[in-house]
């Protein structure tokens, strides 16, 4: 099947529409092409910082290859701003004027988010072709005395040269998925909160097209005195109303618990956060 992939002008894989799945086969090359500059810089580097480099590469691929390919739609769990990307990519136990926060938490909505907007946008390797974004907004609605948000999540894999099996050129094709996010939070008490967040999701991959639903459920504590917060967050459960070839493929459901305390004395939050707590045996 890989003698199939050959590399057109401009440096565009092409690929042969049999499946979707030639699509992550197309995006692996288009990223691998692109690492050839990092090899150069680490093959100059000084062996003491080559072996650390390498205990900590070797040290992340491991976390990320024990629950990576099980499901469909895992764009929905890229991060939605540089500052969720800077803390690890989870951020569930913070609550303030940041409406991306509602995305992963939906009952860390609060007054402070009222007609705050946000965006990004990251472009990933250079020729790849690769962006993710999200957008969103957060409102209060006095009459119903909740705090509701909105937003829309998105990434485009970039455009392919389609060939047959005998390798003649088709057509060119794109490939993106979309995820538009609303969401509501209620006050029970004055330390406690609810939320959850409804998503419709959308993928298009070539000639293949899946539609699905997905839910958050979010339970937060907040102790404004003591500068603490908890969080317990169950997202993405739902499923595919439309598979791509008839054959539904889970969606990345998962529990999270987190922790956040902010010091009183110097100006630092620290965070703990427990992922993938519905699956204890994280071993490869």
């Amino acid at each position: 099947m890989l003698n199939h992939l050959e590399k057109g002008r401009n440096g565009i894989i092409k690929i042969h529409p049999l499946s979707y799945k030639w699509l992550f086969l197309c995006i692996k090359n288009k990223i691998t092409a692109h690492s050839e500059d990092l090899l150069r810089y680490i093959y100059g580097m000084k062996m003491k910082r080559l072996a650390i480099l390498l205990l900590a590469l070797a040290s992340w691929w491991t976390s990320f290859a024990q629950i990576g390919g099980d499901n469909v739609y895992e764009f929905l769990n890229l991060a939605q701003s540089p500052r969720i990307t800077a803390l690890g990519g989870t951020l569930i136990s913070v609550a303030d004027s940041d409406p991306s926060l509602a995305y992963s938490n939906p009952a860390s909505l609060n007054p402070l988010m009222h007609k705050q907007l946000t965006f990004s946008s990251e472009f990933y390797f250079s020729g790849t072709g690769i962006v993710h974004g999200y957008a969103g907004y957060a409102h209060r609605v006095d009459k119903a005395d909740i705090m509701v948000h909105g937003g829309v999540q998105y990434i485009s894999y970039g455009s392919f040269d389609g060939r047959d099996i005998f390798g003649n050129p088709t057509s060119e094709f794109n490939a993106s998925e979309f995820a538009i996010t609303l969401g509501a939070q209620r006050q029970l008490s004055e330390k406690f909160s609810v939320g959850s967040n409804l998503k419709i999701i959308t993928s298009s991959l070539e000639a293949y097209n899946s539609f699905g639903l997905a839910g958050d459920a979010a339970l937060m504590y907040r102790d404004t005195s003591r500068r603490m917060a908890v969080s317990f967050v169950l997202k993405n459960a739902g499923g595919q109303l439309t598979a791509y070839d008839n054959i539904k493929e889970p969606l990345p459901f998962e529990i999270q618990l987190g922790f956040s305390k902010q010091l009183k004395y110097l100006p630092l939050r620290i965070s703990i956060t427990g992922v993938h707590l519905e699956r204890w045996n994280i071993l490869y």
